[in-house]
């Protein structure tokens, strides 16, 4: 169970009580570019695009929101297993991409725990609310 900050501008929001169930349906990153940088790079980026939609007018609120981020990393840990590259996001948030495009898939081998990286990322979450 965790807590999240929510926009009161947020259609619907009124229709959330105490007790129903938040249900984050689906989220995912998956790695578009990378390319490895000088040690010296400073961490940083920007989110380059951005979308989102809310739910029906009268209905419990839910929404998907979308966004495409670029910037430079140090990496956390690689798992060719799972098919995955984590680091620590501009946000300083921990961040897991997907790394299943064939002709990026070389990066779980070339990439290594302290590596600086300039990452372009796809980010993706939909969340709705379901009475209990």
């Amino acid at each position: 169970m965790g807590t999240s900050e929510v926009d009161p501008k947020v259609p619907n929001l009124d229709k959330v009580k105490v007790g129903d169930e938040v249900d984050v349906k689906y989220y995912r990153a998956a790695l578009q570019q990378a390319e490895k940088v000088d040690a010296d790079a400073k961490r940083g980026g920007v989110v380059t695009e951005s979308a989102g939609a809310t739910g029906t007018v009268g209905e419990k609120p839910a929404g998907v929101a979308g966004r495409e981020v670029l910037e430079i990393v140090e990496v956390l840990e690689v798992d060719p297993y799972k098919k995955a590259v984590a680091f620590r996001g501009m946000d300083g948030k921990y961040r897991e991409v997907s790394v299943d495009a064939p002709h990026l898939e070389h990066w779980l081998n070339d990439l290594k725990k302290g590596d600086k990286v300039k990452v372009n990322y796809l980010e993706a979450l939909a969340v709705m609310v379901e009475p209990k």
